[in-house]
């Protein structure tokens, strides 16, 4: 293994974090992040419908303006909308006035694009 490499599971750095739920069903969620992409999101809704797939997208307002239509057709499809900020830099140094202003300025965005508030 690289020495230069630090690995540790999620559940290790947020164990206030549920990341598995005790259930003898066959579940998994989808999640993507930092969309919508103009050439991978269209892929990925496509890999989705053909298997019949849900998923949630978290999206990074700043990329809207390049891909409205997308949100509108992740929700037609029956896909959840996350907020994933405007910009995604690290918040944990962030006054609490600029963390709110990513998340309304999103928020916004995403009910332009597609009528929703998203989660």
């Amino acid at each position: 293994m690289n020495d230069s490499v630090f690995f540790s599971p999620a559940e290790k750095i947020f164990p206030w974090v549920l990341f598995r739920v005790p259930t003898d069903a066959r579940i998994v969620f989808l999640t993507f992040d930092d969309g919508p992409d103009v050439h991978s999101t269209p892929q990925v809704l496509s890999i989705l419908k053909d298997f019949r797939a849900k998923a949630s997208f978290f999206i990074k307002g700043e990329k809207i303006p390049a891909a409205p239509g997308l949100l509108s057709q992740c929700t037609r499809e029956g896909h959840s909308i996350g907020n994933h900020g405007f910009s995604h830099v690290p918040l944990w140094l962030r006054k609490k006035s600029f963390i709110s202003e990513e998340i309304q300025r999103t928020n916004g965005l995403i009910h332009q694009a597609c009528g929703l508030q998203p989660l």
